[in-house]
């Protein structure tokens, strides 16, 4: 999450300047599927946490339980989607099967083990990451082409001298 967030932030941010970066000028339709992806992976990414922690705990058959419910919501949302919404179809698949891998594998997490989730350090987090967004918001504005990406070097010192000091 400390990675994660601010890196969704960012490729939300700028994700159409991103695509231009990486590719070509022709593919920027595909700078909002970007944006999706990036908070799609972020959910994958806790999620893993979680299934990791429920192997950990000795219980791999439910890790791969939840593992093969993932995959086949998967494969089934992944072929009705992408064939009514093509590419944005696809995407809407993965990000719904991610949801649905974070919210299984936490939920059997909290039955085996009583933990706490760190609310003040994800807020923090959270704080910082959108105090970065705005930075980042506001100044894409001015700079407006490739050159704003640059703005992940301040911006990510700026999201870290949030985080000391909150």
């Amino acid at each position: 999450l400390f990675v994660s967030f601010p890196l969704a932030i960012f490729l939300t941010t700028l994700s159409s300047r991103v695509v231009v970066l990486l590719f070509r000028p022709e593919y920027l339709e595909a700078a909002p599927i970007l944006t999706f992806l990036a908070w799609g992976v972020l959910l994958y990414g806790i999620g893993n946490v979680f299934l990791n922690t429920i192997y950990a705990l000795k219980r791999p058959n439910v890790q791969q339980n939840i593992l093969l419910l993932v995959t086949i919501a998967f494969l089934v949302s992944s072929i009705i989607l992408t064939y009514y919404f093509s590419l944005s179809g696809m995407v809407i698949a993965y990000i719904i099967t991610a949801i649905l891998q974070f919210s299984l594998s936490f939920i059997y997490v909290k039955k085996l083990i009583a933990f706490k989730l760190p609310y003040e350090h994800i807020s923090k987090i959270i704080v910082a990451g959108l105090i970065m967004f705005a930075f980042v918001y506001y100044f894409d504005n001015y700079i407006g082409n490739l050159f704003s990406l640059i703005l992940v070097i301040p911006a990510g010192i700026l999201y870290l001298s949030v985080l000391h000091f909150l």
